[in-house]
């Protein structure tokens, strides 16, 4: 089988009461506006991005064996809700960032960077896949590691995106958020798709 390229998605995998709510809250955001996507927890997963760089398929079981090391010397991760946020369009929630968050995070970009595609073809190329507008210094930082994060990390839980960009940041100013702090036990590895959606999980690891 010949080797392909995609791009994956390492993201903190919220717990089932979070993940019911973003889902409905998705559902209901798309009912004020056209959206780009709905989570529903299957095609679409909620999640946290920690890194999302664009790999060949022939490397899955290396990175793989990379998160099982990294995960297990991890205990799982309180997250704090901080404000609602609207960017481009998107519409998602603030995670506070941690120390422990930052060495996870560090860790897996650390472990994974050797097996990133560094100057990816179509779609991949420029972060062309994201459908976004990025800045220059956004632009080297995902030519360099595969991922904005590296320059900036804000962990957040996208909600939706919506077409109408000054819609979206009305709306995002009206959620109420009615989960203050959770705990987050296990790391996904997903496959990404358009605007930054987890299509697949291919693999979770538990911390701790």
């Amino acid at each position: 089988m010949k080797n392909q390229l995609f791009r994956i998605n390492i993201a903190l995998k919220p717990p089932q009461n979070v993940k019911n709510y973003i889902v409905s809250l998705s559902s209901k955001l798309s009912s004020m506006g056209k959206a780009y996507f709905i989570l529903d927890g299957k095609k679409y997963s909620p999640h946290i991005t920690m890194f999302a760089p664009v790999i060949s398929t022939d490397l899955t079981d290396k990175i793989k064996e990379s998160l099982k090391k990294i995960t297990s010397n991890i205990a799982p991760i309180h997250c704090k809700f901080v404000r609602m946020e609207s960017h481009q369009g998107y519409i998602g929630a603030k995670i506070a960032l941690t120390s422990q968050m930052l060495l996870l995070k560090n860790n897996i970009v650390a472990s994974v960077n050797p097996f990133i595609i560094m100057e990816p073809p179509l779609p991949y190329k420029d972060a062309q896949d994201y459908q976004m507008k990025f800045s220059n210094q956004s632009l080297e930082s995902i030519r360099r590691y595969g991922s904005v994060a590296m320059r900036n990390y804000t962990p957040h839980i996208t909600i939706s995106r919506l077409e109408d960009e000054k819609e979206a940041k009305k709306i995002a100013q009206k959620i109420i958020f009615k989960i203050d702090n959770f705990i987050v036990s296990s790391v996904g590895l997903y496959q990404m798709e358009t605007s930054g959606t987890c299509v697949k999980l291919i693999k979770e690891f538990f911390l701790g």
